[in-house]
């Protein structure tokens, strides 16, 4: 989101958790080559029906084996009509980069082999030895620079590696200094720092999402027009997490002029075009007349409420919901700024909806999840805040026509935990995505402001 939970969480695109992103799913490797047929099959063409690859010889050829067998195979069980257990083609995968990466060793291996070698043991899930092989590459006298910026890069990753660890990101944040210190190798500069500031984004740490955000803006002022254009899906990022971070710190303008500053850079292709502009009108929704909250059901409101418009009263509304980890962690910092200062005025409203389970429990009907909801929110968290659920998503899903457009379009949530600082006269002041423990500070400090700010 700066997310942290995603709205369109079944479907997560964020991108940047481990260097084996390509690897999804291959199918019936191992049995094959245990049993010896591997070689033959795979020769011959028969595995699947389709024509296949030579068996690899080289670590770049096992390497790109690994990493495009699983969808290549996934896509010749749908053409089958068969469904793919994902579970098991995984580790059928994990176990065919493993028995690729025993074909070598780090101490006799080509010195150019060492960081596809490294790449090769991480998707078999040996991160110790991917560790040993690319410090014996960054060791080497006198390779280039640009062998030297793809084991860099891939050190970046290996040290990213789950679990995520401080050791781990400050080690990475030393190979991507390490990175910038060479000449050239742009976009291995640009790939270190886009993994560093997605992570970041992902834990809501402010200064570091803007240092990697900018540095990488910085450098796609250098790629030529073909390479922005390449890139651009990834290069959106860098941009939209600066604008997120510039949008908490009560700096709208220098959001939309950044992300206006990414539309110029990268084009009007359609990954900038999606992504950009949703963004884009966020930001420009402060200083404009916040919408009232809606919704049909309501925790700790008055029997019928319907409808809460903010304005009049000082108001922050949190959008949120029962599966995001980043909502639940900003709830006690969100209930010591009611208690600070409700009897001032301020009023916090969260913005919820139905989903059709909570946690383990699936399906569940409206009158059980809300059940759950209260449960969760109100008694496991103790939160005293009107709730507004809403169950146009669920309502639609099962055939119902569509209703009015939701509390999330009117404020243009991409992500959440959103919260969103309104004034008595009902203007929008701030609009944060994701959760910095900083934040914290600086909401007191507006909320303070803006309840001491005239009535009329």
């Amino acid at each position: 989101m700066r997310i942290t939970g995603r709205l369109d969480f079944f479907n997560e695109v964020t991108p940047v958790k481990n260097l084996g992103r390509g690897l999804l799913v291959v199918a019936l490797v191992v049995g094959f080559q245990a049993t010896g047929r591997w070689a033959a099959l795979h020769g011959q063409g028969v595995l699947g029906g389709t024509p296949q690859r030579a068996e690899p010889q080289t670590v770049g050829q096992c390497l790109q084996a690994a990493q495009t067998y699983a969808v290549r195979r996934v896509q010749e069980m749908r053409a089958a009509g068969q469904a793919a257990d994902y579970a098991k083609v995984t580790q059928e995968a994990m176990d065919l980069a493993k028995t690729y990466a025993t074909r070598f060793s780090i101490a006799t291996v080509a010195t150019a082999d060492l960081t596809p070698l490294a790449k090769l043991y991480v998707l078999a899930k040996q991160p110790d030895l991917a560790r040993q092989s690319i410090a014996r590459a960054l060791a080497a006298p006198g390779i280039p620079d640009a062998q030297k910026g793809d084991a860099l890069v891939a050190a970046v990753d290996i040290s990213m590696g789950s679990p995520v660890t401080d050791e781990g990101v400050k080690q990475a944040e030393a190979y991507a200094a390490d990175l910038d210190a060479l000449k050239g190798v742009t976009q291995q500069k640009i790939q270190a720092h886009l993994r560093l500031g997605n992570y970041f984004r992902a834990v809501d740490v402010d200064d570091k999402i803007f240092a990697h955000g900018n540095q990488v803006i910085e450098l796609v002022r250098t790629l030529s027009s073909t390479d922005r254009t390449a890139m651009a899906r990834s290069l959106v990022s860098a941009y939209s997490n600066v604008a997120e971070v510039y949008g908490g710190w009560e700096q709208a303008d220098k959001a939309v002029a950044i992300l206006e500053q990414g539309l110029k850079d990268l084009g009007d292709g359609p990954d900038v075009s999606r992504l950009i502009p949703p963004t884009m009108e966020r930001y420009r929704l402060v200083g404009t007349v916040a919408a009232p909250i809606e919704a049909p059901r309501w925790l700790n409101a008055p029997d019928g409420t319907a409808t809460i418009d903010p304005k009049g009263t000082v108001t922050v509304v949190q959008f949120t919901a029962h599966w995001c980890g980043p909502c639940r962690k900003s709830y006690p910092s969100t209930l010591r700024l009611h208690n600070a200062w409700a009897s001032k005025g301020l009023q916090v409203i969260f913005a919820t909806e139905l989903y059709g389970f909570l946690g383990q429990q699936r399906p569940l009907t409206p009158e059980q999840e809300i059940a759950g909801d209260r449960k969760y929110f109100v008694d496991e968290h103790g939160l005293p805040f009107k709730i507004a659920i809403e169950n146009q998503r669920i309502a639609a899903a099962a055939g119902a026509a569509p209703g009015p457009p939701m509390n999330e379009d009117r404020y243009k949530v991409g992500g959440i935990p959103q919260i969103v600082v309104i004034d008595r006269q009902g203007r929008i002041r701030l609009i944060v995505v994701g959760w910095d423990p900083a934040a914290e500070a600086r909401l007191n400090k507006l909320v303070e402001r803006l309840l001491a700010e005239p009535t009329t």
